[in-house]
Formats: C-alpha cells, structure tokens, sequence
C-alpha cells in the first residue's frame, strides 16, 4: 500500500477526535493505563517537571548531557498569553528531553503543542521527535521500537517508525508547509498497534488548521515491537553539529483505548476518516 498524504483539512477527524475526546476527560497528570494530560502550569521554573515525569537521560547509554534535559519556563503560548512549558537543553551529542510511563493498549492517541526554537548548524540532527516508544526490553531511548513525528533538517514534519535497530524503518515526509521557527504546532498521532495502523496530523496550534496529515499501515508489522509504554519527547544532534537544536512543549494530551463515553465519538471519525484513507 502507499501512504495516503493529505494536506489542508484531509486530517479533520483526527484533530477533532484528539481535541473533543482528550480536553474532555481526566484530571492533570499521568498514571499509566489512564488518560494523561498536562499544560505544565504547576511546575516552577527552572525545574524538572516531577511527578510522572522522567528525564531521557535515564535512558540514553553513555549519556553526554547531564539532567536535567529539560526545564519548565515561562514563555508565550500560540494565543500570545503567558504559559509555562518544557523546553529542551540546547545541548550536543545525547539526547534531552522527557517521557512519561503509559501502559500497552490496542489503541493510542495523543496530541502536543510543539514550538522550535532553533534548528542545528550546520543541518545536523532533529531539534524534537514527540510520541510513543516500547521502554521495557531496551536500554537507549535512540534504539527502541518508536513512533514519532519530528523535525527534520530540511525544516519539515516527518513520520518515522521504527520497530527496533534489528527491523526496517519507515520515514515518511508529512506533506505541509516548511517549520517557521517560532511557531507553535499541534501534532497529533494515532496508532493501532494490533494492526499497524498509524496517522499523523499537523495543526497551527493558534488557528487549529490542518496544515498537512498522513495515514498508513507500517509493513511487516510486529505487535510485540508495538507494545509502546511510554509517551516522549527528546531531541539528537549530530555530531558535526557546531550548533545545538531546541524546542519547547506544552499541552500534553494522552488517551489509550477509549472509554465507553469517547466509543461513539471514535466509530464516528473513525467512519469519516476511511473515506479519504480508502485509496490505500
């Protein structure tokens, strides 16, 4: 199959499922296995968020750059009001950022508000990759099975799963506008990891616009190396690079396989969203 990559409004259904179901349930914070949310509003500045928070630093082997990896400041959210997000370390060679524990599910959809504050000079590395990874069974958060949309050197989203070091990887151009430095993004990822069913939707995250969306299923699939158990964000610079990358996050949004009251807002995006990923 190709992969169906849709700009402007072709991944409405998912953003609406994201926004409508994730902003609608469950308190802040995470707990594995429930749905996690998180605007970062209760952590100081200059801190690491605690709580379910972890530092990649924990797992990247031979790690360069001491924790924290990232920090809560205070900055100007897509509407120009004061928020407080995480920002990543800019910082060479090992990776910084942040993951939180979830639990293995059929199903997983989340949603974050991304800002790139700069990219390595030279084009060397990838200044932030947000969504799943399987922790359990690997030791370096560049080697797990993983499930990401990052920012890539040519100043584009990408799509990039990998079901380990061992196994082939994809890497699929998200089809939207070049990263405006500066800009705060909504991303927006689904997965069946039973299927290997994945869609990616990229939004301006003050207007809600779809600006670019892709969906497909990953071939050779393996659901073991499917089994993400944690949510992340984290950057990696190439060695060359004279000039580290960074980003901030904010407005984390989580939901596993869903509730029986977010069931029917499911079946009904879900029935909308086949109508334009059919032609697979």
């Amino acid at each position: 199959m190709k992969w169906q990559n849709s700009p402007g409004t072709a991944g409405l259904w998912s953003v609406l499922l994201a926004v409508v179901v994730l902003a609608a349930i469950g308190p802040q914070g995470g707990v594995a296995g429930q749905v996690f949310r998180d605007d970062f509003e209760a952590y100081a500045p200059g801190s690491f968020p605690a709580g379910s928070w972890h530092d990649v630093f924990e797992r990247v082997g031979n790690p360069s750059v001491p924790p924290p990896t990232a920090t809560i400041i205070e900055t100007i959210d897509a509407h120009g009001a004061p928020t407080r997000a995480l920002q990543t370390a800019r910082a060479f060679r090992s990776a910084s950022g942040a993951f939180s524990l979830i639990d293995p599910a059929n199903t997983h959809q989340m949603s974050i508000d991304v800002r790139i504050d700069g990219f390595a000079a030279p084009n060397q590395g990838w200044p932030i990759g947000v969504g799943y990874i399987q922790d359990v069974g690997f030791s370096d958060v560049n080697e797990n099975p993983q499930n990401l949309v990052y920012a890539w050197t040519d100043r584009r989203w990408h799509l990039f799963v990998s079901q380990g070091v061992d196994r082939p990887a994809i890497d699929v151009l998200i089809n939207s506008p070049p990263i405006v430095v500066g800009r705060w993004y909504t991303i927006s990822i689904g997965v069946d990891t039973q299927n290997g069913f994945v869609s990616a939707t990229v939004s301006d995250a003050a207007s809600g616009s779809v600006l670019g969306s892709l969906s497909g299923s990953v071939p050779s699939w393996d659901p073991a190396r499917g089994a993400y158990d944690a949510i992340t964000m984290f950057d990696g610079e190439s060695p060359g690079a004279t000039t580290a990358g960074q980003a901030t996050v904010d407005n984390v949004r989580y939901l596993p396989e869903p509730s029986s009251a977010a069931l029917l807002i499911l079946l009904m995006a879900t029935a909308a969203r086949w109508s334009w990923v059919a032609s697979r």
